[in-house]
């Protein structure tokens, strides 16, 4: 976070620190470097259960929680509440809880796939996220 605005490791350069897979679970180190020198450092692991990560820098830090909105046809159901954020569609629910607090960053992201409203968790030096999909 810089000047109280997020900058996302989309503007920066990524550097892949370590990575294993053990029977179904992932893991992989990142160090991401942005242009004004800042480093986070994060670490992500995906399993049966989910996936975690947890992300380290000086000051305050970021992560991008993209809440999927619209697919062209059909709207999500998307709820907010401190520290948890979800989103269902389908039958199915994507929450994404943190250990810190999850932010809106009031604006909409788009791809080829749909429409994604921007949150984020955001921390003082460490923050750690879970992402579960869960069927209704």
């Amino acid at each position: 976070i810089k000047d109280g605005v997020p900058k996302f490791a989309t503007d920066a350069q990524y550097a892949v620190d370590s990575y294993s897979i053990v029977g179904d679970d992932a893991f992989v180190a990142l160090t991401n470097t942005f242009e004004d020198g800042t480093r986070v450092n994060s670490d992500y692991k995906v399993t049966n259960d989910g996936v975690e990560i947890s992300a380290r820098g000086d000051n305050a830090i970021a992560f991008a929680l993209p809440a999927f909105c619209f697919d062209g046809e059909t709207y999500t159901k998307i709820s907010h509440n401190g520290n948890t954020l979800t989103v269902a569609y389908g039958g199915w629910i994507c929450k994404y809880t943190a250990d810190c607090a999850i932010k809106s960053l009031d604006t909409t992201a788009y791809n080829r796939n749909g429409h994604y409203l921007v949150f984020y968790a955001e921390a003082k030096n460490n923050l750690n996220v879970k992402i579960e999909i869960i069927k209704e």
